[in-house]
């Protein structure tokens, strides 16, 4: 048995070295049919079509999870190739040799693109032999033989790639795929082992983290559940991806703990700024008047039930917009009142100078009455 790259369905290998499932075809041309790809042309844009993916398949999908996080490999390399770091191995190529190589590896993208995939391994091919220094021609055949179901082989480029990373995150991003690989063929221990690498490299790449959690998870590990919680907190999104995904069944009641745990901690934050808001608003209007609050800003009140709805839904985003709704409404009503941050700063200021000023005041008195009493002591000895 292995599972599919794409939804991580376990299944019976058709040909020898084959980890895609039948269903994931059709669910591929969903997931593609989301958005057109000229409308994608950066990772949030990516990130949004991934949440619309994930509202329009939740209902009838328990791969959801899997395939919205692995049904755009493809997309997302596209775009990392956007990224200035990856744009610059282009700018540094000097001779003609290297400039071909250059258009031979563009040359093979577009033909995978175009799901010509024999030519484009022709073309990657041609450019390694010109130009063997340039981690993009790696990846992209690795991403070739991904497609071609030819996993071995992808796995033998991704490996190459590592020594021509630009630097450690890119290095993480090849062995992320390799760990994927791993997971496809239930060997979970090498799994684990790439990921965890990969995040000692990018501290900061979530979706590698994501991952290694979710190997984890399958073997039943459940320690690691706190990091799952600094993940979602950096990407509010894997909250729901972790909720749907079958990996985490083996620790699904921590998950369900941490969840819930999490919702009741945004849960009693909003409600904090929610009342915060609400007693500042209040104190405006008894400072203020109705009449000018409500001129200065007539829909703050409806916002703040706005914030007051998001919380009580039960969701956990809304519930965290909640706060960012009351916290908006908070500075509204103390810029009514006058008591922004820079006013509170400026009157803390003149306080401190007049406390200045009145020592120094003091200080020229008793200079005064000192020098008045001198005065008067010596003219009386001179009287005498």
């Amino acid at each position: 048995m292995v599972r599919c790259w794409t939804c991580s369905t376990k299944h019976e290998m058709t040909t020898g070295d084959e980890y895609v499932c039948k269903s994931c075809e059709k669910i591929s041309d969903q997931i593609r049919s989301l958005e057109k790809r000229d409308e994608i042309s950066k990772i949030d844009d990516l990130i949004y079509v991934q949440r619309k993916g994930f509202d329009l398949l939740a209902g009838g999908m328990s791969e959801i999870a899997s395939v919205i996080e692995w049904g755009f490999d493809e997309l997302s390399w596209e775009l990392q190739q956007q990224t200035g770091v990856l744009r610059e191995i282009t700018a540094i190529l000097k001779t003609p040799g290297e400039t071909k190589a250059n258009e031979w590896r563009q040359m093979g993208e577009e033909l995978r693109r175009r799901s010509v995939y024999d030519e484009a391994v022709k073309f990657f091919s041609k450019s390694i032999e010109t130009n063997p220094l340039d981690y993009r021609t790696y990846v992209g055949l690795g991403e070739t033989h991904l497609r071609m179901k030819m996993f071995s082989d992808a796995k033998k480029y991704f490996e190459m790639s590592l020594p021509h990373a630009p630097n450690n995150f890119y290095k993480s991003y090849s062995l992320r795929l390799l760990g994927r690989i791993y997971y496809c063929r239930e060997d979970y221990g090498n799994a684990i082992k790439l990921l965890n690498e990969a995040v000692e490299l990018s501290p900061s790449y979530m979706e590698a983290w994501y991952d290694l959690l979710q190997y984890y998870g399958i073997i039943g590990e459940a320690k690691t559940l706190p990091t799952l919680r600094s993940v979602i907190e950096k990407n509010s999104f894997y909250f729901y991806l972790s909720e749907r995904e079958r990996n985490f069944d083996p620790v699904r009641s921590e998950i369900v703990q941490l969840h819930e745990e999490m919702k009741k901690e945004a849960y009693k934050d909003a409600q904090s700024v929610i009342r915060k808001a609400k007693k500042a608003l209040d104190s405006a209007e008894k400072r203020l008047g109705k009449f000018q609050v409500g001129k200065k800003d007539s829909k703050t009140k409806l916002t703040l039930k706005l914030a007051m709805d998001r919380a009580a839904s039960g969701d956990y985003e809304s519930i965290l917009e909640a706060k960012s709704i009351a916290a908006r409404v908070f500075d509204s009503a103390v810029v009514s009142e006058g008591k922004t941050p820079q006013a509170e700063r400026i009157q803390k200021l003149m306080q401190e100078r007049l406390q200045t000023l009145n020592i120094s005041t003091a200080l020229h008195i008793s200079f005064l009455f000192c020098f008045i009493c001198t005065f008067l002591v010596s003219w009386w000895f001179y009287l005498i």
